[in-house]
């Protein structure tokens, strides 16, 4: 989606960018001036500068299909956005959102499951972290994870693998991500 700052007096991007070089006429026939113009284009990035924020998604998310989500929105862990749901400020950890604009319709929890959630983080351990819990009743999950964390449950660090453009899967363990970024290029 392009970026216009809509601050400004006029989202065209005449404002923003190089167009008295592909239109002289702007400083000949209409009085633009190159300090105007810097000034616009150093105003206006500012604006978009400010908005190109990257979208922060939590752990245990669940996000419907055609959901659109604003730039630099943070998504909290264990959130579920609503199908076509339109995203435009932050959502908290565990809250069910849906709209447009999307607007909490209930949180999946109450607030102590949620804080016991969010203090164990149990998406950072290995599936057998749940192996043998009642996932039907979160407070007695919270409880047996927090005994198998306090008998010493390993934080999941997987192996991880990579796959061709031919569909070929290499084993990558071993090697760090930034060893094999190159690969992900196509």
């Amino acid at each position: 989606m392009a970026e216009h700052p809509v601050e400004m007096l006029s989202s065209h991007s005449m404002l923003l960018g190089q167009w008295n070089k592909t239109w002289p006429e702007l400083f000949t026939e209409f009085g633009w001036s190159e300090s105007q113009t810097n000034k616009g284009r150093k105003t206006g990035f500012a604006q978009i500068q400010r908005r190109s924020k990257r979208v922060t998604i939590g752990n245990d998310v669940w996000i419907g299909e055609g959901c659109y989500i604003s730039r630099g929105v943070k998504i909290g862990d264990g959130a579920v956005i609503a199908a076509r749901a339109t995203v435009v400020k932050d959502v908290p950890p565990y809250a069910i959102v849906g709209g447009t604009p999307a607007q909490i319709i209930r949180y999946r929890f109450d607030r102590e499951v949620i804080n016991g959630l969010m203090d164990i983080k149990w998406w950072n351990y290995g599936p057998e972290i749940i192996s043998e819990a009642d996932w039907g009743n979160p407070i007695s999950c919270i409880e047996h994870m927090k005994f198998k964390i306090s008998s010493g449950a390993k934080i999941y660090s997987p192996d991880y693998v990579r796959v061709t453009p031919q569909g070929v899967v290499v084993d990558c363990s071993g090697s760090s991500l930034s060893e094999n970024i190159n690969d992900y290029k196509t």
